[in-house]
C-alpha cells in the first residue's frame, strides 16, 4: 500500500534523539512514495528545523522508553510554541510496552502513535491517514481564507451597520426608560475599568466596553406603563420586566459581530445571581459568564447612585456598602472587591459622564 500521488510531496520530519533506525525508517517511507523526508537526531533541533524548513505536514518523533523526557519536552514546546505557517501533525514511535509514554504523548498533543518494532503495512496506513488529515485541514483553511477574502468587506459593512443600529436602539431604550443616555455610557466605562483590573487584554476590554451598554436593549419589549410605573411592581408586572433579558439575548443573538454576540450574552444573563436565585436561567457562581457578572455590578452601582423615577440617588458609599453586603449572594465576591478597589476611577467616570441637568428623572 503506497502513499497517494497527491500526498507524495508532503514534507515529513523524522526526529529520533540519538536512536538507531532513522535511515531505515526513511527508506520505508521512500518505498511508500514519500519524496521529501528530512532527518534530525536531536529533539532540541526539531523546533528550529520546523520554523526554518517548514511547512512540514508530519513530525515523526521516536521516544526512547529509557529516557523519554527529551521527546516529551519537545511535545510540550510544540503545544506552547506558535510555529510559522502550518503546524505539523505528530506521530510518536516508541517501544511496544511503553503504554504510559504513549498516553502522556497523546495528552501533550500527539495525533497518533506507532509501537516498535515497525510493521510497514501499519506504518503506511497511519502515515497516509495523518497526511490526508493534514491535507484536508490545509485545504479547509485555504477555502476559509478565500471565502473570507471574498465576503469580508461586505460582511464588515453589514456588521458595522448592525452595530450602529443596535447602539442607537439601546440609547432609545435608555432615554425611554430614564430620559438620559448617560447611564449606558457610564456602564461601558465602568466595565472597562474592571476588565483592566482583571488583566484582560486591551482588545477584550474594548470589546466589553462596547458590548455592555447594550445590556438593557430588551426593554424595548416591556410595556411603557410597566417600565415607568412610579410605585412597586406587581408580581405579573415584574414578570413582564424580566422578559427584557431573554428578549435582549434574542434580539442581539445570531449575529456575525463578535461585539453583538457578547452583548447578547450579557443582555441575557446580567440579572443572574451568584447564589443561583436570579433570572432567566437561575445560573449560579461561575456558570454565569464573566462579562455578565461584571456588567451586573456596574449596572446596579450606577442605578443606585442615579436619580430614577422611583427613587432618589444613593451616595457612593451607600452603594458600595450595598454591593459588599450582596457579595456572595447577588454578586461575584471577587469582582465586588475589584470594583471597590477601583472606586477612584469609577468616581471620575461618574463626574465626567453626569446626567444632563434638565433631563427627566430616571
Amino acid at each position: 500500500m503506497t502513499i497517494e500521488k497527491e500526498l507524495q510531496d508532503s514534507r515529513v520530519l523524522l526526529c529520533d534523539d540519538g536512536r538507531a533506525g532513522l535511515h531505515l525508517l526513511a527508506e520505508m517511507l521512500a518505498d511508500e512514495g514519500l519524496q521529501q523526508v528530512a532527518l534530525i537526531e536531536q529533539a532540541g533541533r526539531a523546533i528550529p528545523e520546523l520554523k526554518r524548513g517548514g511547512p512540514f505536514a508530519l513530525l515523526m518523533l521516536a521516544i526512547d522508553k529509557a529516557r523519554p523526557e527529551a521527546g516529551l519536552s519537545l511535545l510540550r514546546t510544540l503545544r506552547a510554541d506558535t510555529l510559522a505557517g502550518e503546524a505539523p501533525l505528530v506521530m510518536v514511535l516508541t517501544e511496544g510496552d511503553a503504554v504510559e509514554i504513549c498516553s502522556e504523548a497523546l495528552e501533550l498533543g500527539a495525533d497518533d502513535f506507532v509501537r516498535l518494532p515497525l510493521r510497514q503495512v501499519e506504518l503506511s496506513v497511519r502515515v497516509r491517514n495523518l497526511l490526508r488529515l493534514h491535507r484536508c485541514a490545509s485545504q479547509r483553511r485555504s477555502f476559509d481564507a478565500a471565502v473570507e477574502d471574498r465576503v469580508g468587506a461586505r460582511t464588515l459593512e453589514l456588521v458595522r451597520a448592525s452595530e450602529t443600529f443596535v447602539r442607537k436602539l439601546a440609547t432609545i431604550c435608555e432615554v425611554r426608560d430614564c430620559g438620559t443616555g448617560m447611564h449606558i455610557l457610564r456602564i461601558g466605562k465602568y466595565v472597562r475599568v474592571i476588565g483592566e483590573a482583571l488583566g484582560l487584554t486591551p482588545d477584550a476590554c474594548e470589546l466589553i466596553e462596547r458590548a455592555a451598554p447594550l445590556h438593557d436593549v430588551g426593554k424595548i419589549a416591556v410595556p411603557e406603563e410597566v417600565l415607568l410605573k412610579p410605585g412597586s411592581l406587581s408580581a405579573s408586572e415584574f414578570e413582564q420586566v424580566k422578559v427584557h433579558t431573554s428578549a435582549g439575548g434574542q434580539l442581539l443573538g445570531e449575529n456575525e459581530s463578535q461585539m453583538l454576540s457578547l452583548a447578547a450574552m450579557i443582555a441575557a444573563h446580567h440579572h443572574e445571581r451568584w447564589d443561583g436565585s436570579g433570572y432567566p436561567m437561575g445560573l449560579r457562581g461561575e456558570e454565569i459568564p464573566l462579562e455578565a457578572r461584571v456588567t451586573a455590578i456596574c449596572d446596579v452601582f450606577d442605578v443606585l447612585t442615579s436619580r430614577r423615577h422611583y427613587k432618589d440617588p444613593w451616595s457612593v458609599q451607600n452603594a458600595i456598602d450595598y454591593l459588599v453586603s450582596e457579595a456572595g449572594r447577588q454578586f461575584d465576591p471577587q469582582l465586588v472587591d475589584l470594583f471597590v478597589r477601583s472606586i477612584d476611577r469609577i468616581e471620575k467616570i461618574r463626574e465626567t459622564y453626569q446626567d444632563l441637568p434638565d433631563a427627566a428623572p430616571c
